[in-house]
């Protein structure tokens, strides 16, 4: 039987910290085996539909950045308003 923690100040620590390890890797594993067949058991139309809205997201992001004006670094002028809804006001 092979020892897996041969440090005996810290030895709980380490067999604890091996065994959270083991169990976050399973976890992680076990998260991405059902992502996939959540995604196999998809309709064609969800899947359109998704890649639609997310098409849709980069297209706002993109002009939102080449917007003159705006910045990342920086909120909006007072002038400027965030939201295309607080133009008409």
């Amino acid at each position: 039987m092979p020892v897996l923690c041969q440090n005996l100040d810290g030895g709980l620590t380490c067999c604890l910290r091996s065994a959270v390890v083991r169990i976050r890797l399973v976890y992680l594993s076990m998260v991405r085996v059902f992502g996939w067949l959540v995604l196999l058991a998809r309709s064609d139309a969800a899947k359109d539909a998704e890649i639609l809205v997310l098409r849709h997201e980069i297209a706002v992001l993109r002009s939102l950045a080449e917007a003159p004006g705006w910045s990342y670094d920086r909120p909006p002028r007072a002038g400027q308003d965030r939201s295309p809804a607080g133009a008409g006001a």
